[in-house]
């Protein structure tokens, strides 16, 4: 019986670290000075990461999150505005409403001033 409640524990660990992708990330973007450290898809419907502002002046905009498809589709989006400021960072988190963001989907983050 006590075999039987480890090895249940384990597989649940298990199950939890493969539907988990906790691979961090980090990411240039399209701004100079700008960029996504610990990025990462947390249990194929959440982004997670941080926006790092290395230039001196603060960056007031947006990040814009894209899940596209195998086909090249966009299949979801949202804008976001944000605020960091010179030499600071700010954490972002978002749910994805449709489709996920596991392979062969791809995720597309871009700033927006």
């Amino acid at each position: 019986m006590k075999f039987n409640l480890r090895l249940n524990k384990f597989l649940i660990i298990l199950l939890f670290f493969t539907v988990s992708n906790l691979t961090a990330q980090t990411i240039e973007t399209n701004i100079p000075g700008l960029v996504i450290k610990d990025y990462k898809c947390v249990n194929t419907k959440y982004i997670d990461g941080n926006i790092i502002n290395r230039n001196i002046e603060p960056f007031i905009g947006s990040v814009r999150v894209k899940i596209i498809d195998k086909e090249n589709d966009i299949i979801w989006q949202r804008l976001v505005k944000i605020n960091v400021g010179g030499q600071n960072g700010i954490g972002f988190g978002l749910e994805i409403l449709v489709g996920n963001c596991l392979p062969p989907n791809k995720v597309q983050i871009t700033l927006e001033r």
